[in-house]
């Protein structure tokens, strides 16, 4: 559910890569513009891997002897990660530097969102400025929460892709695991099939009145399985469940059913309502 934003959002400006600032208005017939920050976030957030809350330490700086300082480039402090991989986070409190394609209108002691996409790493960090949200006192609060609120709304999107896409949506808990006789070549890359047997309790996609689901999933801990999940007995949740997936190419079409390979296609099972959600949504 998107939370809602405060109205004072209204007071601050989105400032593109480009420099140019376009003030964040309410759509029509709304009484703020918390849903357009939101839309606009989840635009940038699509464009970048890096999100954090920094203040501009520098202009016209950078701290990577890769990367020249110039007019297109400010060094940032970072003070507040909202969005990106664990390499990123520890930067908390590091000066990074941000680029642009044409020349910043950043101001020393500004505080503002920036939404990166880091792409040159050396003695620290630099990353494409896709846009940002400049702040008045008061409005990291509420910048972490739209932001927030894109992330979620951008999970739901892809959820509801691979939703879409799978052949079972169940909620259940897992009451066997046993080896699958799946002929494989060997190889260090193999996959070491399992079977899980799920007593289902709640069908969300799929044929009513399931009682049971088996599955395979690889046990090997290659790096070409790396990312798919394991699972054990005992274990509760929500599985998205694919015949004949294409994650990963000819590896998985041996298998002779159904498959959950992508990070996404385990849920914890009070993800239940979010899932049936979406799948009534499709």
């Amino acid at each position: 559910m998107r939370i809602s934003l405060c109205t004072s959002l209204l007071a601050c400006s989105l400032v593109m890569a480009n420099g140019h600032q376009a003030p964040i208005r309410p759509s029509v017939g709304s009484s703020v513009g918390a849903p357009l920050a939101v839309e606009r976030a989840d635009q940038l957030l699509k464009q970048s891997n890096f999100v954090f809350i920094g203040t501009v330490v520098q202009t016209h700086a950078s701290n990577l002897s890769s990367v020249p300082g110039s007019q297109q480039t400010t060094l940032v402090r970072v003070d507040r990660v909202l969005h990106g991989a664990s390499i990123l986070a520890d930067s908390l409190g590091h000066v990074i530097t941000v680029r642009s394609e044409r020349a910043m209108n950043h101001k020393v002691g500004q505080t503002s969102t920036f939404f990166l996409n880091v792409d040159t790493y050396g003695e620290s960090l630099c990353g494409m400025e896709m846009g940002r949200f400049t702040q008045q006192p008061g409005d990291d609060v509420r910048h972490a929460q739209m932001v927030a609120d894109a992330r979620l709304q951008g999970e739901d999107r892809d959820l509801a892709v691979r939703i879409r896409t799978s052949d079972q949506v169940v909620k259940g808990r897992v009451v066997r695991i046993e080896p699958a006789e799946v002929e494989e070549r060997e190889s260090e890359h193999a996959a070491m099939w399992k079977r899980a047997v799920v007593e289902v309790d709640t069908v969300i996609k799929g044929q009513p009145g399931t009682r049971t689901v088996t599955f395979f999933f690889p046990s090997s801990q290659d790096r070409v399985w790396m990312d798919a999940p394991r699972f054990a007995v005992g274990q509760e949740g929500v599985w998205l469940l694919h015949a004949k997936p294409k994650d990963f190419s000819r590896k998985a079409e041996m298998i002779p059913g159904l498959t959950a390979l992508d990070p996404k296609d385990f849920q914890r099972p009070e993800q239940r309502e979010r899932m049936q959600r979406l799948a009534n949504n499709r």
